[in-house]
């Protein structure tokens, strides 16, 4: 056989295997675009590490708007997104959401994917290095009001959040006020996630409750506790997933089990 002959015999060979591939994807359905919308703590954890695994095991297409856990809940309901990531647990964030979401939030089926830690940060300069969970319980009452107390400087102590829907701060509000809100002296509710983080790069007199992955990244000190403040990252669906969204919802929960 000639070398053209068995070039062109390898090609053949080459395109069959293709083409036959081709079949067994569309056998189990065509890749379907599924808009994801809410928690930028989910997304940071999950999906900017993960998505294209997610997106190769899933056999799906994933577009991402990376917001709030409240504004994903709310796309959801409206149709404007196929599931919503949120990083706090769903009961206290549709206390924040409008009635009528709420009426079509009967319909929420919650899918948990894992568990991050909430991070406690302080400017460089703090020499509060630890505490009890108590002790930090007390400061988002407004009991705890001053550094000293905490054996730190005679400074006030401020407390920074994000605020409108912050998966964090609800989590706070959730496992330490038991769904009350946080009633520190002094508190700052900024907009995003990287504003609570260059806050406590600049002011020395901040608590900031944060991502744990953004304030890591960031490099700022933390300040540890006997218990953690657990945080729940789940996906939502409007009723039981589609075959592709549970696809999706399996791929992720492995892609996360990874960082374990």
């Amino acid at each position: 056989m000639s070398t053209r002959c068995a070039m062109r015999l390898s090609g053949l060979k080459l395109s069959a295997l293709a083409t036959a591939a081709v079949i067994l994807v569309s056998g189990t359905g065509r890749a379907e675009t599924l808009r994801l919308q809410g928690s930028s703590t989910f997304n940071r954890h999950i999906l900017e590490k993960h998505r294209v695994a997610i997106e190769r095991s899933s056999g799906q297409i994933l577009n991402i708007v990376p917001n709030r856990t409240v504004l994903g809940l709310q796309a959801l309901a409206e149709g404007r997104a196929d599931i919503a990531m949120i990083s706090a647990p769903l009961a206290n964030e549709l206390l924040s959401m409008a009635p009528a979401t709420r009426l079509a939030a009967e319909k929420f089926q919650v899918h948990p994917i894992a568990v991050t830690r909430v991070a406690i940060g302080v400017h460089r300069s703090n020499p509060v290095h630890s505490a009890t969970l108590k002790q930090i319980t007390s400061v988002v009452r407004g009991e705890t009001t001053n550094w000293a107390q905490l054996g730190g400087n005679d400074a006030p102590i401020r407390v920074v959040v994000v605020g409108k829907g912050g998966g964090v701060t609800t989590t706070l509000e959730a496992v330490l006020l038991g769904g009350e809100r946080i009633a520190a002296k002094d508190v700052l509710k900024v907009t995003t996630a990287v504003q609570l983080a260059w806050v406590v790069e600049q002011d020395p007199n901040t608590l900031a409750f944060g991502q744990l992955s953004l304030l890591k990244q960031r490099g700022v000190p933390e300040i540890t506790t006997d218990e953690p403040i657990e945080q729940p990252l789940a996906l939502v669906t409007m009723g039981p997933p589609t075959s592709a969204m549970a696809a999706v919802i399996a791929a992720s929960r492995d892609a996360a089990a990874l960082d374990l």
